[in-house]
């Protein structure tokens, strides 16, 4: 995945760390495990070392990207947006293949500032001061939705 190189290549040397799925993000986590909100993001970076366990990330990432699929369903997007607010996710996108779009959220006094990119956008990525994402390339590098 072209994304894992370039976020990977931009934190050689630093705290953060990519990773990508499968991967269990326990959002919300409680010592006895018995936390019940579990997501599998397509990719995401971690700085707190402090989150990372064995298979698992305790607590909120800094950044998520979910890449949309054809069995993807609005309310289950919409279900991890309120996810991803509530447990105060920094920086959150939406990469939609087929449409060529990503929806950036980031967080901002308790909501997120939203905003939409196209075709061939670059994004600038607010987490990781100095990365942009050129869609351009992104589009060549994803495969297409089935």
């Amino acid at each position: 995945m072209g994304l894992l190189l370039d976020f990977g290549n931009r934190l050689q040397g630093k705290s953060c760390r990519v990773f990508v799925a499968p991967l269990d993000v326990r959002l919300f986590p409680k010592e006895d495990r018995s936390d019940r909100t579990v997501v599998q993001p397509d990719l995401l970076v971690v700085c707190d070392e402090g989150k990372l366990d064995k298979g698992s990330v305790n607590g909120p990432p800094d950044f998520i990207i979910e890449i949309v699929s054809p069995s993807n369903t609005y309310s289950e997007l919409f279900r991890k947006f309120n996810y991803y607010l509530k447990a105060r996710v920094r920086e959150y996108w939406v990469v939609d293949p087929e449409s060529k779009i990503v929806h950036v959220h980031i967080y901002e006094n308790g909501h997120y500032i939203s905003k939409t990119y196209n075709e061939n956008d670059r994004i600038p990525v607010t987490v990781l001061e100095g990365l942009e994402i050129s869609l351009e390339a992104l589009w060549t590098r994803l495969p297409p939705a089935a």
